[in-house]
Protein backbone atom coordinates (compact mmCIF):
# COMPACT_ATOMS: atom_id res chain seq x y z
CA UNK A 1 0.00 0.00 0.00
CA UNK A 2 1.41 3.37 -1.07
CA UNK A 3 1.21 6.73 0.68
CA UNK A 4 2.15 10.13 -0.74
CA UNK A 5 3.22 12.99 1.53
CA UNK A 6 3.60 16.45 0.01
CA UNK A 7 5.14 19.61 1.46
CA UNK A 8 3.10 22.81 1.23
CA UNK A 9 5.77 25.52 0.98
CA UNK A 10 3.71 28.21 -0.86
CA UNK A 11 6.55 28.46 -3.38
CA UNK A 12 6.24 30.83 -6.35
CA UNK A 13 8.69 32.29 -8.86
CA UNK A 14 8.28 34.82 -11.67
CA UNK A 15 10.18 37.47 -13.62
CA UNK A 16 9.28 41.17 -13.97
CA UNK A 17 10.31 40.96 -17.65
CA UNK A 18 11.25 38.05 -19.90
CA UNK A 19 11.73 39.62 -23.34
CA UNK A 20 14.33 42.32 -23.99
CA UNK A 21 15.24 44.43 -27.06
CA UNK A 22 18.24 46.55 -26.01
CA UNK A 23 20.07 48.81 -28.41
CA UNK A 24 22.93 47.05 -30.15
CA UNK A 25 25.91 46.73 -27.78
CA UNK A 26 24.00 47.52 -24.61
CA UNK A 27 23.77 45.13 -21.66
CA UNK A 28 20.71 43.64 -19.93
CA UNK A 29 20.01 42.70 -16.33
CA UNK A 30 17.84 39.60 -15.91
CA UNK A 31 15.96 39.10 -12.67
CA UNK A 32 13.65 36.58 -11.01
CA UNK A 33 11.51 37.04 -7.91
CA UNK A 34 10.85 33.99 -5.72
CA UNK A 35 9.07 33.49 -2.41
CA UNK A 36 8.12 30.62 -0.10
CA UNK A 37 7.50 29.79 3.55
CA UNK A 38 11.24 29.04 3.79
CA UNK A 39 12.95 31.70 1.64
CA UNK A 40 16.39 30.91 3.07
CA UNK A 41 16.18 27.51 1.35
CA UNK A 42 15.67 28.96 -2.16
CA UNK A 43 18.58 28.51 -4.60
CA UNK A 44 19.19 29.83 -8.15
CA UNK A 45 21.16 28.56 -11.14
CA UNK A 46 21.42 30.37 -14.49
CA UNK A 47 21.92 28.70 -17.91
CA UNK A 48 22.64 29.97 -21.43
CA UNK A 49 21.35 28.38 -24.64
CA UNK A 50 24.49 27.91 -26.71
CA UNK A 51 25.52 26.19 -29.96
CA UNK A 52 27.50 23.16 -28.87
CA UNK A 53 29.14 22.05 -32.14
CA UNK A 54 29.19 24.09 -35.33
CA UNK A 55 31.78 22.01 -37.17
CA UNK A 56 29.41 20.24 -39.56
CA UNK A 57 26.06 20.68 -41.35
CA UNK A 58 24.47 18.04 -39.12
CA UNK A 59 25.37 19.81 -35.88
CA UNK A 60 25.10 23.44 -37.02
CA UNK A 61 21.82 24.07 -35.22
CA UNK A 62 22.52 21.90 -32.16
CA UNK A 63 21.78 24.12 -29.16
CA UNK A 64 21.88 23.06 -25.52
CA UNK A 65 21.39 24.67 -22.14
CA UNK A 66 24.85 25.24 -20.64
CA UNK A 67 25.29 25.93 -16.91
CA UNK A 68 26.90 29.31 -16.19
CA UNK A 69 29.50 28.84 -13.50
CA UNK A 70 29.01 31.09 -10.48
CA UNK A 71 25.63 32.45 -11.68
CA UNK A 72 23.66 31.53 -8.57
CA UNK A 73 21.95 34.79 -7.59
CA UNK A 74 18.38 35.93 -8.26
CA UNK A 75 19.74 38.22 -11.00
CA UNK A 76 22.22 37.85 -13.83
CA UNK A 77 23.85 40.62 -15.88
CA UNK A 78 24.42 40.10 -19.60
CA UNK A 79 27.18 42.31 -21.02
CA UNK A 80 27.17 43.94 -24.45
CA UNK A 81 24.53 42.21 -26.64
CA UNK A 82 25.42 41.90 -30.35
CA UNK A 83 23.11 39.02 -31.30
CA UNK A 84 20.07 37.20 -29.97
CA UNK A 85 20.50 35.13 -26.81
CA UNK A 86 18.42 32.90 -24.57
CA UNK A 87 18.90 32.36 -20.84
CA UNK A 88 17.14 30.30 -18.22
CA UNK A 89 17.04 30.44 -14.45
CA UNK A 90 16.19 27.32 -12.41
CA UNK A 91 14.75 28.25 -9.02
CA UNK A 92 14.68 25.47 -6.39
CA UNK A 93 12.61 25.91 -3.22
CA UNK A 94 14.86 23.48 -1.31
CA UNK A 95 12.13 20.87 -0.96
CA UNK A 96 12.12 19.31 -4.43
CA UNK A 97 10.11 21.89 -6.37
CA UNK A 98 11.89 23.62 -9.27
CA UNK A 99 10.57 26.48 -11.42
CA UNK A 100 12.22 27.26 -14.79
CA UNK A 101 11.96 30.79 -16.24
CA UNK A 102 13.20 31.53 -19.78
CA UNK A 103 14.49 34.88 -21.05
CA UNK A 104 15.02 36.08 -24.64
CA UNK A 105 17.21 38.99 -25.76
CA UNK A 106 16.99 40.37 -29.32
CA UNK A 107 19.20 43.42 -30.02
CA UNK A 108 17.81 46.39 -31.91
CA UNK A 109 20.17 46.99 -34.84
CA UNK A 110 18.61 50.25 -36.11
CA UNK A 111 21.40 52.52 -34.84
CA UNK A 112 24.26 50.41 -36.25
CA UNK A 113 22.95 48.98 -39.54
CA UNK A 114 24.91 51.55 -41.57
CA UNK A 115 28.13 50.68 -39.70
CA UNK A 116 27.66 46.92 -40.07
CA UNK A 117 26.47 46.93 -43.69
CA UNK A 118 28.75 45.92 -46.57
CA UNK A 119 28.02 47.13 -50.13
CA UNK A 120 26.31 44.52 -52.30
CA UNK A 121 26.92 44.50 -56.05
CA UNK A 122 24.14 43.76 -58.52
CA UNK A 123 24.42 40.29 -60.15
CA UNK A 124 27.46 39.31 -58.03
CA UNK A 125 26.99 36.46 -55.54
CA UNK A 126 28.24 37.17 -52.02
CA UNK A 127 28.32 35.13 -48.81
CA UNK A 128 26.17 35.97 -45.81
CA UNK A 129 28.14 35.07 -42.69
CA UNK A 130 25.96 34.71 -39.58
CA UNK A 131 28.21 34.36 -36.53
CA UNK A 132 28.91 37.41 -34.37
CA UNK A 133 25.55 39.02 -35.26
CA UNK A 134 22.04 37.75 -36.03
CA UNK A 135 22.20 39.41 -39.45
CA UNK A 136 24.58 39.97 -42.28
CA UNK A 137 23.79 43.51 -43.48
CA UNK A 138 24.24 44.96 -46.99
CA UNK A 139 23.79 48.44 -48.45
CA UNK A 140 22.60 49.17 -51.98
CA UNK A 141 21.88 52.37 -53.93
CA UNK A 142 20.17 51.61 -57.27
CA UNK A 143 21.06 53.66 -60.33
CA UNK A 144 17.64 53.03 -61.93
CA UNK A 145 14.10 52.80 -60.65
CA UNK A 146 12.84 49.26 -60.75
CA UNK A 147 12.25 45.92 -59.10
CA UNK A 148 15.21 44.32 -57.33
CA UNK A 149 15.27 40.77 -55.92
CA UNK A 150 17.49 39.39 -53.15
CA UNK A 151 17.63 35.58 -53.00
CA UNK A 152 19.46 33.01 -50.86
CA UNK A 153 20.78 29.51 -51.55
CA UNK A 154 20.92 27.45 -48.37
CA UNK A 155 19.96 24.03 -47.05
CA UNK A 156 18.62 25.72 -43.91
CA UNK A 157 15.64 28.04 -43.63
CA UNK A 158 16.67 31.65 -44.28
CA UNK A 159 15.04 35.04 -43.74
CA UNK A 160 15.63 38.58 -45.08
CA UNK A 161 14.49 42.13 -44.35
CA UNK A 162 14.65 45.37 -46.36
CA UNK A 163 15.16 48.75 -44.66
CA UNK A 164 15.00 52.33 -45.93
CA UNK A 165 17.72 54.95 -45.38
CA UNK A 166 16.26 55.73 -41.93
CA UNK A 167 16.45 52.02 -40.99
CA UNK A 168 12.69 51.53 -40.98
CA UNK A 169 11.76 48.02 -42.12
CA UNK A 170 9.99 48.14 -45.50
CA UNK A 171 9.28 44.45 -45.95
CA UNK A 172 10.56 40.98 -45.05
CA UNK A 173 10.37 37.54 -46.61
CA UNK A 174 10.52 33.87 -45.67
CA UNK A 175 9.45 32.04 -48.84
CA UNK A 176 6.82 29.48 -47.84
CA UNK A 177 7.56 27.32 -50.90
CA UNK A 178 11.12 26.44 -49.86
CA UNK A 179 13.74 27.22 -47.25
CA UNK A 180 15.27 30.17 -49.15
CA UNK A 181 14.04 33.75 -49.14
CA UNK A 182 13.11 35.71 -52.26
CA UNK A 183 12.69 39.36 -51.31
CA UNK A 184 11.33 41.49 -54.15
CA UNK A 185 10.67 45.25 -53.98
CA UNK A 186 10.50 48.32 -56.25
CA UNK A 187 13.43 50.60 -55.39
CA UNK A 188 13.93 54.27 -56.28
CA UNK A 189 17.12 55.38 -58.03
CA UNK A 190 19.54 57.34 -55.83
CA UNK A 191 17.98 56.16 -52.54
CA UNK A 192 20.06 54.02 -50.19
CA UNK A 193 18.55 50.78 -48.93
CA UNK A 194 19.76 48.13 -46.50
CA UNK A 195 19.25 44.38 -46.62
CA UNK A 196 19.52 42.10 -43.60
CA UNK A 197 19.98 38.35 -44.14
CA UNK A 198 19.81 35.73 -41.37
CA UNK A 199 18.70 32.21 -40.56
CA UNK A 200 15.02 31.75 -39.78
CA UNK A 201 16.19 30.22 -36.48
CA UNK A 202 17.65 33.43 -35.12
CA UNK A 203 20.06 31.53 -32.85
CA UNK A 204 21.70 29.65 -35.74
CA UNK A 205 25.18 30.43 -37.09
CA UNK A 206 26.79 29.66 -40.44
CA UNK A 207 27.01 31.06 -43.97
CA UNK A 208 25.17 30.87 -47.28
CA UNK A 209 25.25 32.61 -50.71
CA UNK A 210 23.00 35.59 -51.47
CA UNK A 211 22.42 37.27 -54.82
CA UNK A 212 20.86 40.61 -55.76
CA UNK A 213 19.38 40.75 -59.27
CA UNK A 214 17.27 43.14 -61.31
CA UNK A 215 13.63 42.04 -61.47
CA UNK A 216 11.31 42.04 -64.44
CA UNK A 217 9.55 45.18 -63.13
CA UNK A 218 6.12 43.57 -63.45
CA UNK A 219 3.41 46.16 -62.87
CA UNK A 220 -0.32 45.56 -63.27
CA UNK A 221 -3.30 47.82 -62.70
CA UNK A 222 -6.97 48.01 -63.53
CA UNK A 223 -8.09 50.36 -66.26
CA UNK A 224 -11.06 50.99 -63.96
CA UNK A 225 -11.34 49.14 -60.66
CA UNK A 226 -14.80 50.32 -59.52
CA UNK A 227 -17.67 50.02 -61.95
CA UNK A 228 -21.39 50.80 -61.63
CA UNK A 229 -23.94 49.05 -63.84
CA UNK A 230 -27.71 48.75 -63.94
CA UNK A 231 -29.28 45.46 -62.85
CA UNK A 232 -28.89 42.78 -65.52
CA UNK A 233 -26.10 44.60 -67.36
CA UNK A 234 -22.61 43.18 -67.87
CA UNK A 235 -19.33 44.85 -66.92
CA UNK A 236 -16.16 44.96 -69.01
CA UNK A 237 -13.05 44.57 -66.86
CA UNK A 238 -9.53 45.18 -68.16
CA UNK A 239 -5.96 44.93 -66.85
CA UNK A 240 -2.93 46.89 -68.04
CA UNK A 241 0.34 45.00 -67.38
CA UNK A 242 3.90 46.14 -68.08
CA UNK A 243 7.31 44.49 -67.54
CA UNK A 244 10.84 44.52 -68.90
CA UNK A 245 9.96 41.27 -70.67
CA UNK A 246 6.26 40.93 -71.47
CA UNK A 247 6.57 37.86 -73.69
CA UNK A 248 5.62 35.41 -70.95
CA UNK A 249 2.88 37.40 -69.17
CA UNK A 250 -0.25 35.34 -68.43
CA UNK A 251 -3.66 36.23 -66.99
CA UNK A 252 -6.23 34.27 -65.01
CA UNK A 253 -9.53 35.76 -63.84
CA UNK A 254 -11.18 34.67 -60.58
CA UNK A 255 -14.66 34.97 -59.07
CA UNK A 256 -16.10 34.15 -55.65
CA UNK A 257 -18.54 31.29 -56.04
CA UNK A 258 -19.85 28.10 -54.49
CA UNK A 259 -17.64 25.12 -55.43
CA UNK A 260 -18.54 21.44 -55.00
CA UNK A 261 -15.90 19.07 -53.63
CA UNK A 262 -15.77 15.29 -53.22
CA UNK A 263 -17.28 12.44 -55.21
CA UNK A 264 -20.50 10.46 -55.26
CA UNK A 265 -22.50 10.80 -52.07
CA UNK A 266 -19.53 12.23 -50.19
CA UNK A 267 -19.72 15.77 -51.58
CA UNK A 268 -19.94 19.21 -50.03
CA UNK A 269 -19.88 22.81 -51.19
CA UNK A 270 -17.84 25.79 -50.07
CA UNK A 271 -17.73 29.43 -51.12
CA UNK A 272 -14.23 30.13 -52.43
CA UNK A 273 -12.26 32.12 -55.00
CA UNK A 274 -12.20 29.97 -58.11
CA UNK A 275 -10.69 30.49 -61.59
CA UNK A 276 -13.14 31.37 -64.36
CA UNK A 277 -12.69 28.74 -67.04
CA UNK A 278 -11.30 30.09 -70.31
CA UNK A 279 -10.83 33.64 -69.03
CA UNK A 280 -7.08 34.02 -69.55
CA UNK A 281 -6.83 37.32 -71.40
CA UNK A 282 -6.13 40.84 -70.21
CA UNK A 283 -9.86 41.68 -70.33
CA UNK A 284 -13.01 39.92 -69.20
CA UNK A 285 -16.75 40.60 -69.63
CA UNK A 286 -18.89 39.49 -66.70
CA UNK A 287 -22.25 37.82 -66.86
CA UNK A 288 -25.39 39.85 -66.03
CA UNK A 289 -24.84 41.59 -62.67
CA UNK A 290 -27.67 41.19 -60.15
CA UNK A 291 -25.78 42.10 -56.93
CA UNK A 292 -22.53 43.65 -55.72
CA UNK A 293 -19.73 41.41 -57.05
CA UNK A 294 -15.94 41.27 -56.79
CA UNK A 295 -13.44 39.81 -59.26
CA UNK A 296 -9.67 39.70 -59.47
CA UNK A 297 -7.15 38.92 -62.19
CA UNK A 298 -3.86 37.19 -61.34
CA UNK A 299 -1.05 38.40 -63.63
CA UNK A 300 2.20 36.39 -63.83
CA UNK A 301 5.33 37.31 -65.80
CA UNK A 302 7.08 33.91 -66.08
CA UNK A 303 9.89 35.04 -63.76
CA UNK A 304 8.15 34.08 -60.55
CA UNK A 305 6.45 37.45 -60.09
CA UNK A 306 2.70 37.84 -59.82
CA UNK A 307 0.23 40.66 -59.19
CA UNK A 308 -3.44 40.47 -58.19
CA UNK A 309 -5.64 43.19 -59.68
CA UNK A 310 -9.02 43.65 -58.00
CA UNK A 311 -12.32 44.84 -59.44
CA UNK A 312 -15.50 45.91 -57.64
CA UNK A 313 -18.77 45.91 -59.58
CA UNK A 314 -21.64 47.73 -57.90
CA UNK A 315 -25.26 48.08 -58.95
CA UNK A 316 -26.66 51.53 -59.57
CA UNK A 317 -30.46 51.38 -59.50
CA UNK A 318 -30.79 55.12 -58.74
CA UNK A 319 -32.42 53.96 -55.54
CA UNK A 320 -33.74 56.52 -53.04
CA UNK A 321 -36.20 56.45 -50.13
CA UNK A 322 -37.47 59.20 -47.85
CA UNK A 323 -40.37 59.92 -45.54
CA UNK A 324 -43.31 61.81 -46.97
CA UNK A 325 -43.47 63.32 -43.45
CA UNK A 326 -41.15 62.27 -40.65
CA UNK A 327 -42.39 64.23 -37.59
CA UNK A 328 -45.92 64.02 -36.20
CA UNK A 329 -47.73 65.45 -33.18
CA UNK A 330 -50.99 63.77 -32.18
CA UNK A 331 -53.41 63.81 -29.29
CA UNK A 332 -53.25 60.86 -26.85
CA UNK A 333 -54.75 57.59 -28.22
CA UNK A 334 -54.84 58.88 -31.79
CA UNK A 335 -53.30 56.88 -34.63
CA UNK A 336 -51.12 58.22 -37.43
CA UNK A 337 -50.35 56.94 -40.91
CA UNK A 338 -46.67 56.92 -41.88
CA UNK A 339 -45.56 56.79 -45.51
CA UNK A 340 -42.32 56.23 -47.44
CA UNK A 341 -41.67 57.50 -50.95
CA UNK A 342 -39.13 55.16 -52.63
CA UNK A 343 -37.97 54.95 -56.24
CA UNK A 344 -35.44 53.05 -58.39
CA UNK A 345 -34.89 51.87 -61.96
CA UNK A 346 -36.72 48.66 -61.00
CA UNK A 347 -39.48 49.77 -58.59
CA UNK A 348 -41.12 46.34 -58.57
CA UNK A 349 -38.13 44.97 -56.63
CA UNK A 350 -38.44 47.50 -53.79
CA UNK A 351 -39.44 45.97 -50.43
CA UNK A 352 -40.47 47.51 -47.12
CA UNK A 353 -40.33 46.34 -43.50
CA UNK A 354 -41.69 48.51 -40.69
CA UNK A 355 -40.11 48.22 -37.25
CA UNK A 356 -40.87 49.45 -33.74
CA UNK A 357 -39.02 49.63 -30.43
CA UNK A 358 -40.63 47.31 -27.90
CA UNK A 359 -39.84 45.33 -24.73
CA UNK A 360 -38.69 41.82 -25.68
CA UNK A 361 -38.50 38.93 -23.19
CA UNK A 362 -35.21 36.99 -23.14
CA UNK A 363 -33.83 34.08 -21.12
CA UNK A 364 -34.96 30.66 -19.93
CA UNK A 365 -35.94 28.85 -16.75
CA UNK A 366 -32.31 28.09 -15.89
CA UNK A 367 -30.75 31.51 -16.55
CA UNK A 368 -33.80 33.52 -15.61
CA UNK A 369 -35.80 36.03 -17.65
CA UNK A 370 -35.33 39.70 -18.42
CA UNK A 371 -36.63 42.27 -20.88
CA UNK A 372 -34.76 44.60 -23.22
CA UNK A 373 -35.94 47.43 -25.44
CA UNK A 374 -35.22 46.13 -28.94
CA UNK A 375 -36.07 47.09 -32.51
CA UNK A 376 -38.32 44.36 -33.93
CA UNK A 377 -40.15 43.82 -37.21
CA UNK A 378 -43.89 44.54 -37.12
CA UNK A 379 -45.60 41.42 -38.49
CA UNK A 380 -47.37 41.94 -41.79
CA UNK A 381 -46.32 45.57 -42.21
CA UNK A 382 -44.44 45.34 -45.51
CA UNK A 383 -46.01 48.13 -47.57
CA UNK A 384 -44.98 51.70 -48.23
CA UNK A 385 -47.50 52.94 -45.62
CA UNK A 386 -48.18 51.96 -42.03
CA UNK A 387 -50.90 53.05 -39.57
CA UNK A 388 -49.79 52.99 -35.96
CA UNK A 389 -51.68 51.70 -32.96
CA UNK A 390 -53.17 54.36 -30.63
CA UNK A 391 -50.28 56.55 -29.46
CA UNK A 392 -49.92 56.82 -25.67
CA UNK A 393 -46.34 58.11 -25.47
CA UNK A 394 -43.58 59.54 -27.65
CA UNK A 395 -42.81 56.79 -30.17
CA UNK A 396 -40.30 56.17 -32.97
CA UNK A 397 -40.68 53.89 -35.99
CA UNK A 398 -38.30 52.72 -38.72
CA UNK A 399 -39.06 51.53 -42.24
CA UNK A 400 -36.24 49.49 -43.78
CA UNK A 401 -36.43 49.89 -47.55
CA UNK A 402 -34.43 47.66 -49.95
CA UNK A 403 -34.04 47.97 -53.70
CA UNK A 404 -33.79 44.18 -54.21
CA UNK A 405 -30.21 44.43 -55.47
CA UNK A 406 -28.25 44.75 -52.24
CA UNK A 407 -28.87 48.41 -51.39
CA UNK A 408 -31.03 49.38 -48.43
CA UNK A 409 -31.73 52.32 -46.17
CA UNK A 410 -33.69 53.06 -43.01
CA UNK A 411 -36.30 55.81 -42.93
CA UNK A 412 -37.10 57.18 -39.44
CA UNK A 413 -40.38 58.55 -38.08
CA UNK A 414 -41.01 60.42 -34.81
CA UNK A 415 -44.48 60.63 -33.25
CA UNK A 416 -44.99 63.14 -30.40
CA UNK A 417 -48.03 63.51 -28.13
CA UNK A 418 -49.60 66.95 -27.72
CA UNK A 419 -51.51 66.72 -24.45
CA UNK A 420 -51.42 70.46 -23.61
CA UNK A 421 -49.82 69.48 -20.36
CA UNK A 422 -48.74 72.13 -17.83
CA UNK A 423 -47.93 72.11 -14.11
CA UNK A 424 -47.09 74.89 -11.67
CA UNK A 425 -47.18 75.44 -7.91
CA UNK A 426 -50.18 77.19 -6.41
CA UNK A 427 -47.60 78.87 -4.16
CA UNK A 428 -43.84 78.18 -4.25
CA UNK A 429 -42.42 80.21 -1.32
CA UNK A 430 -43.48 79.87 2.33
CA UNK A 431 -42.40 81.39 5.65
CA UNK A 432 -43.46 79.52 8.80
CA UNK A 433 -42.63 79.52 12.48
CA UNK A 434 -40.35 76.73 13.80
CA UNK A 435 -42.21 73.46 14.27
CA UNK A 436 -45.11 74.40 11.98
CA UNK A 437 -46.20 72.34 8.97
CA UNK A 438 -47.09 73.66 5.53
CA UNK A 439 -49.31 72.33 2.76
CA UNK A 440 -47.81 72.41 -0.73
CA UNK A 441 -50.01 72.16 -3.81
CA UNK A 442 -49.53 71.75 -7.56
CA UNK A 443 -51.98 72.88 -10.22
CA UNK A 444 -51.67 70.54 -13.25
CA UNK A 445 -53.82 70.43 -16.41
CA UNK A 446 -53.89 68.44 -19.67
CA UNK A 447 -56.32 67.14 -22.27
CA UNK A 448 -56.50 63.96 -20.18
CA UNK A 449 -56.38 65.10 -16.54
CA UNK A 450 -57.30 61.64 -15.27
CA UNK A 451 -53.91 60.38 -16.50
CA UNK A 452 -51.89 62.90 -14.47
CA UNK A 453 -49.81 61.38 -11.64
CA UNK A 454 -47.85 63.00 -8.81
CA UNK A 455 -44.86 61.96 -6.73
CA UNK A 456 -43.47 64.25 -4.03
CA UNK A 457 -39.78 64.15 -3.17
CA UNK A 458 -37.58 65.71 -0.53
CA UNK A 459 -33.88 66.56 -0.25
CA UNK A 460 -32.45 64.42 2.54
CA UNK A 461 -29.25 62.81 3.75
CA UNK A 462 -29.06 59.14 2.76
CA UNK A 463 -26.71 56.57 4.27
CA UNK A 464 -24.81 54.18 1.99
CA UNK A 465 -22.54 51.25 2.79
CA UNK A 466 -20.10 49.00 0.98
CA UNK A 467 -18.07 46.03 2.29
CA UNK A 468 -14.85 47.56 0.96
CA UNK A 469 -15.54 51.30 1.28
CA UNK A 470 -17.41 51.28 4.57
CA UNK A 471 -20.33 53.62 5.39
CA UNK A 472 -20.94 57.19 4.16
CA UNK A 473 -23.82 59.63 3.63
CA UNK A 474 -24.88 61.70 0.63
CA UNK A 475 -27.61 64.30 0.14
CA UNK A 476 -30.13 63.12 -2.46
CA UNK A 477 -33.66 63.67 -3.74
CA UNK A 478 -35.78 60.82 -2.30
CA UNK A 479 -39.41 59.84 -3.01
CA UNK A 480 -41.76 60.43 -0.07
CA UNK A 481 -43.77 57.24 0.51
CA UNK A 482 -47.49 57.70 -0.09
CA UNK A 483 -47.17 61.35 -1.22
CA UNK A 484 -48.82 60.87 -4.63
CA UNK A 485 -51.59 63.51 -4.80
CA UNK A 486 -51.60 67.11 -5.98
CA UNK A 487 -51.15 68.38 -2.40
CA UNK A 488 -48.69 67.42 0.32
CA UNK A 489 -48.43 68.52 3.96
CA UNK A 490 -44.92 68.58 5.32
CA UNK A 491 -43.80 67.44 8.75
CA UNK A 492 -42.87 70.09 11.34
CA UNK A 493 -40.35 72.49 9.78
CA UNK A 494 -37.20 72.86 11.88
Amino acid sequence: MWFNVYIENNFSADAPERYFAPAFGEGVSLQVIASSNNPEQITYQWYENREVDGSSMETRSSFKWILIEGATDSSYDVDSVSRSKRFRCDINDGFGTVSEIDFEIHPNYAAVIADLAQPIVLDEETTAVISDYDYSFYSFTPEEDGEYILTSNSDEDTYASLYDASFNEITSNDDSENSNFRLSWFLTAGETYYYGARYYNIYSSGSYPVLLTRGNDLQARAEESELYVSPGETAALSVVATAADTSMITYQWYEYREVTYGEGEDTWTEWTWAPIEGETGSSFVTGPITKYTEYYCQVEDGYGNSRDVWFYVRLDTHFSAEAVQSDFTVAPNETVTLEVNASSDDPEMITYQWRELRDVLYGDDEAGYWTERTWVDIDGETGSTFTTAPITEYTEYICRVSDGYGSSTEVWFYVHIENHFSAEPVQSDFTVAPGETVTLEVNATSDNPEMITYQWREWREVEHSDPEMGTWTEWEWVDIDGATSSAFTTGPIT
